[in-house]
């Protein structure tokens, strides 16, 4: 069962990035922006870091399988 704590991360940040750049795999990120073109969006990490980057690139977290260990 998570914490209370990763029940808050999980709903202020409810994607993560999946994808091996920026060595940011695994993180939770939330989406800022989404753009039309170029599938797009903007992503700001749990620690404030944001990027531009495919909206191939980030997965909605499912309560039963979270990547990360929080």
């Amino acid at each position: 069962m998570p914490s209370d704590s990763a029940k808050t991360l999980t709903i202020e940040f409810p994607y993560y990035y999946a994808w091996n750049r920026m060595g940011r795999k695994g993180q939770h990120c939330a989406v800022l922006v989404r753009a039309r073109t170029m599938n797009s969006c903007l992503v700001r990490f749990a620690d404030g870091h944001e990027a531009i980057t495919s909206r191939n690139a980030i997965r909605k977290i499912k309560d039963h399988s979270c990547p990360q260990k929080l």
